[in-house]
């Protein structure tokens, strides 16, 4: 399933209007979850991880922080063959850079290591300056 145009209407919604820190993924979840959503694993390990478990808000909270969560591939990929995945991850490498460029970001953290080198060339690329980071996927360490 395509992550679709109500789900990228949600990420919007809850764009800060000054990025701080913004969050990579490799891609929304096939299966039809998403993090805007509120239904996704990554949304409820980073919700966990920021202490607001029982926060029925955390989206406004996220937002009001200054952080934002995008994705290297803007269609799922988690379902696909590795090849495909690996040459998906470089050609969303420019778009990235792109996006990047226009939040204008303090910080960067890829949240998924097996994705670092690419988004660390986006970053790059942008050419804003961002401090870069990677941490694990949420949940996976």
């Amino acid at each position: 399933m395509a992550v679709t145009h109500h789900s990228e209407a949600m990420r919007i919604r809850f764009k800060p209007d000054q990025i701080r820190v913004l969050f990579i993924g490799e891609s929304a979840p096939a299966g039809g979850t998403f993090f805007y959503n509120g239904n996704s694993q990554a949304y409820r390990t980073m919700r966990s991880f920021f202490g607001r478990s029982g926060d029925t808000c955390f989206l406004k909270w996220f937002k009001d922080q200054g952080f934002y969560l995008d994705d290297l591939v803007q269609r799922p990929i988690n379902a696909t063959a590795s090849h495909e995945r690996t040459a998906a991850w470089k050609a969303g490498i420019p778009d990235l850079a792109a996006r990047i460029q226009s939040y204008r970001p303090d910080m960067v953290i890829a949240i998924v290591l097996k994705i670092r080198a690419d988004i660390a060339e986006a970053v790059r690329l942008s050419g804003t300056g961002a401090s870069f980071h990677a941490v694990p996927f949420p949940g996976n360490g």
